[in-house]
């Protein structure tokens, strides 16, 4: 059986404080979260960021989004996927301001992507993340704002590129293949124009494999 919302709350109280005494005492007795405590050590991990993922799962636990407004949208991104970047830079070896940047752009960038690919799989758990006014995936208007969304989406995507050129293109290597395979993805949805929200649009192999090729090095 699926864990009740209050199962699902008393979880996530339970990491938020072992994440908490992970980066008080560096030691806690779960040993999942204690796996982390080398990674802490020898990166620089933030609690901060830590603790916005958990928030973020915490939108997740709660009742089924459906048409936020574009604030409660940009604040679950960054909980949901900037979190994550912030936290994936500092592993990948850069704290810096710049690195901090893409992990901001490239973090809504991709999820933004995610959203705008799985409108179908997404209403089928009842959830709508497209910003409130938009509660039906039958509104004439649906394309439309999916276009206007797509284009800030865009946006994020040369911000985060913009700021990688100012880091080293070695540690920045994860970040930009993921860029270059999401970015690919949300061309295809603009070409595509959601005509039909219940085909996913995917990448072909060779063009996986030419991605790999060009951004790898």
């Amino acid at each position: 059986d699926l864990p009740t919302r209050a199962e699902r709350f008393a979880g996530l109280a339970t990491w938020r404080q072992n994440i908490s005494r992970l980066f008080r005492y560096r030691q806690v007795d779960d040993p999942i979260t204690a796996a982390l405590l080398p990674a802490v050590s020898e990166f620089g991990l933030i609690e901060r960021d830590f603790q916005d993922i958990i928030d973020g799962m915490a939108m997740d636990a709660d009742a089924p989004i459906v048409a936020p407004d574009a604030a409660t949208l940009d604040i679950y991104c960054d909980r949901v996927a900037s979190a994550v970047g912030r936290v994936s830079v500092r592993i990948f070896g850069d704290s810096s301001p710049e690195a901090m940047q893409v992990a901001h752009h490239l973090g809504r960038a991709l999820q933004m992507t995610n959203i705008l690919r799985d409108l179908h799989e997404d209403s089928q758990r009842g959830r709508l993340y497209l910003p409130a006014g938009l509660e039906a995936l039958e509104h004439p208007q649906l394309a439309a704002v999916c276009c206007e969304l797509a284009v800030q989406t865009a946006e994020h995507y040369k911000s985060a590129a913009t700021a990688m050129r100012h880091c080293s293109r070695r540690t920045m290597t994860p970040a930009r293949l993921m860029a270059a395979y999401y970015d690919a993805i949300l061309r295809r949805l603009q070409r595509d124009g959601w005509r039909d929200i219940r085909r996913r649009v995917k990448l072909p192999a060779w063009h996986k494999v030419w991605i790999i090729l060009r951004y790898r090095y």
